[in-house]
Formats: structure tokens, C-alpha cells, sequence
């Protein structure tokens, strides 16, 4: 987690690709993803590409964006497009005969690996997934500055959003507000819809926010995100709207268990989250927390997500996913209990992969409470 400053940031990155070409016998990387383009050079426009060697590299743009790339990137030659931006490559021979040319290989179309194949037969043309994924997992401190930035954002604008919501809002109006004070707060947009779900609508893991009124007795669910100097946050609440009629003031009972268990699932995860331990392990260290509480059949969904340029980036945590915790991941822990027609709870924070268990979580980047908050 060395780099600091923007400037080291893209130095190291792009030594560590550089490194990865030697490492998978390649001459040279073309990296068309843009938020893979945007990781490495730093563009932040809708139309680009890097090529990057050992000794040099290219940025391929079309003329809408070339003054944006001067001021965005440093140290790339910006090489305007005319017309394909593959065609520019050829007719600019920025590839030498004979040189292996490794692609995106979870991103690139079949039709787009076959013009390049054409575009480049006296050469060879290798998809390798992950050859920029498994560098981004781990974040430096730059990135976990702006991620942290954003996080910041939502948490203060969880807090507000407290105040507006009443019986007889709509989801719609509340997931418009979390939008405002997204931007306003200093975020370049939403990371994501908002995601505002009452009622039996809180059952649904992906809600989609509705023209459905709150009611009193309402479960609440509330997934927002933002994205600061491109990255994301991501942060889920659940809240309860009015006071049932009991003494204890707290929802009915099974609420109330529901609750509790998810809040101790997503505490067991963020504990266990250390160097090594693979995603499966961790996984488990949650759903079994839900499955002695006799929950197991409703918690529907994996563990969580890395967070990074992209709301849903690799490492994926899950039963299915083979693989370690590597130290400085950004990683979403988000377990949920989602009960058919009657509702759901989750929880969810941010947090990076320590290398050793610290009981006091300075690792937690969401700061909001996850107390029962009854409004």
C-alpha cells in the first residue's frame, strides 16, 4: 500500500503490468476495459485505449477526447483516431511483426479478438482474463484514500436521509434525495441506483426503488454508493419505520431476531477478514452464523465484493470462488436474511483485508451505526 501521491500510484501500476508481461511471455498488453484504461493511465473519458511495452506506451483516443487525455494522463504518447481505434494501431505500426499481443480477456468480444487477429496476422493475439484484475485487487494507499472519500459521502448522506423519511414518502423520493446529496456532498455521481425497498419490497435483494408509499411498521432497506475521482463506495442499512404497539418499542419479535442475526453474521465475517483466509472460509463464517439461527434457505446471495474503479470488482466472496484474502483488498461484507412477503434485512460495509485480526476493526471504512434505528 505504498504509493501516495496520484503520480506514484500510476508508476506503480504500471510497473507491475510491465512486470506481468515477462511473467506471461507477452511483448505488449493492449488494455481496452476503460475502467482497466482508467486504472492504469488514469483517463476518465468514454472512448480510449492504452498499449503499453516494456519501453514505451500508446493512448489511442478520437479526437473528442484528445485535449481531456493531455490534461488527465502523463508520460503516454496520445495518438488521435480517425475512424476504428484497432485500425489506428496497424496504420500507425505500433506493433512490430512477430510480437505477442496479450488482450483483455474477460472483456473483449469475439468479434473484436477476430479483427484484431486480422488487423495483425503476422502476430499472435493472446486473451488473458485477469492479467489486470489480479493486479487491482490489491489497493494502494491512493486508491483506499478516494474510496474512503466516497464512503465518507454516503455515510453523511445516510444521516440526512433519516430526517425525510415518513409515512407516505415514496421510495422514488427518497432515492432522488440520496442523489442529490451524493453530488452535493462532493461525489462525481452515484456509484449505483439507489436502492430504497419498504415493506415486502425488502425481501427482494436487488430491489429496483418504486412509487410505493412508506408505511408505519415498514421494514426499511437503504443500498447506496458514490464515486469520488472514480471510485466507489458501498453501504446498506436497514431501518424500521414508527414503533410498533409494544412495550419494548422494537419491532415484532421475528424482526427483531432477523435483525440480530444478520448484525452478528456481518461482525463474525468482518473479524474473521485476514490475510489468507480464503473467500470460501469467509463466506462460511457468516452463512453459518445465519444457518444456526435457522436461516439458512433466505440468505440467497454470496458474502460480498471488491470495490474499487468498479462497484463489483474481483474478488467475489463466495462458496464458489477459489482463492485467498490478500492484505489491502477493498472488499463489501454484506450477508442478508430476505424472507418472501414479509421482508428482508441487510447490512453492509466497506472494509480492507487486514493482515492480522485486530478486534478493534480499524479496517471498517463505512462509518454509519448499525444499531436498530427505529424512526
Amino acid at each position: 500500500m505504498q504509493p501516495k501521491t496520484r503520480t506514484d500510484h500510476f508508476r506503480a501500476i504500471q510497473k507491475n503490468i510491465r512486470n506481468r508481461l515477462s511473467e506471461f511471455k507477452l511483448d505488449c498488453f493492449l488494455i481496452t476495459s476503460l475502467p482497466h484504461v482508467r486504472y492504469i493511465s488514469g483517463f476518465s473519458g468514454s472512448a480510449g485505449l492504452c498499449l503499453i511495452f516494456n519501453n514505451s506506451k500508446y493512448f489511442i483516443t478520437d479526437k473528442r477526447y484528445t485535449e481531456q487525455a493531455a490534461k488527465e494522463i502523463s508520460g503516454w504518447k496520445i495518438i488521435p483516431s480517425q475512424n476504428d481505434i484497432f485500425e489506428t494501431i496497424a496504420e500507425n505500426n505500433l506493433i512490430p511483426n512477430n510480437y505477442r499481443i496479450g488482450i483483455d480477456g474477460n472483456n473483449l468480444t469475439f468479434a473484436q479478438y477476430q479483427n484484431l487477429k486480422k488487423l495483425f496476422p503476422n502476430n499472435r493475439v493472446l486473451p488473458k482474463a485477469g492479467f489486470i484484475e489480479d493486479v487491482a485487487i490489491v489497493k494502494d494507499a491512493y486508491e483506499i484514500e478516494q474510496i474512503t472519500k466516497a464512503v465518507e459521502i454516503s455515510d453523511k448522506v445516510f444521516s440526512k436521509i433519516l430526517n425525510i423519511i415518513k409515512p407516505g414518502i415514496r421510495e422514488l423520493d427518497i432515492s432522488a434525495e440520496i442523489t442529490y446529496l451524493h453530488k452535493k456532498f462532493g461525489a462525481e455521481r452515484d456509484a449505483f441506483e439507489p436502492i430504497v425497498a419498504s415493506g415486502i419490497n425488502s425481501a427482494f435483494p436487488h430491489a429496483r426503488s418504486s412509487s410505493k408509499k412508506l408505511r408505519k411498521g415498514d421494514i426499511i432497506t437503504i443500498d447506496i454508493g458514490c464515486v469520488v475521482n472514480g471510485y466507489n463506495s458501498d453501504m446498506t442499512r436497514t431501518i424500521f419505520l414508527g414503533k410498533p404497539a409494544r412495550p419494548s418499542g422494537e419491532p415484532k419479535s421475528d424482526t427483531v431476531k432477523i435483525y440480530r442475526t444478520v448484525l452478528s453474521a456481518q461482525l463474525n465475517a468482518i473479524e474473521a477478514a485476514i490475510e489468507g483466509l480464503t473467500y470460501k472460509e469467509l463466506d462460511a463464517v457468516a452463512r453459518n452464523t445465519i444457518t444456526n439461527a435457522d436461516y439458512s434457505e433466505y440468505f440467497t446471495h454470496s458474502l460480498g465484493h471488491g470495490v474499487g474503479l468498479q462497484i463489483h470488482e474481483p474478488p467475489r466472496l463466495s462458496v464458489k470462488t477459489p482463492g485467498n484474502l490478500k492484505a489491502d483488498t477493498v472488499v463489501t461484507i454484506e450477508p442478508g436474511i430476505y424472507i418472501p412477503n414479509f421482508g428482508g434485512v441487510r447490512i453492509e460495509d466497506i472494509i480492507v483485508i487486514s493482515r492480522q485480526r485486530n478486534k478493534q476493526h480499524p479496517n471498517i471504512l463505512t462509518q454509519s451505526t448499525k444499531e436498530m434505528i427505529i424512526l
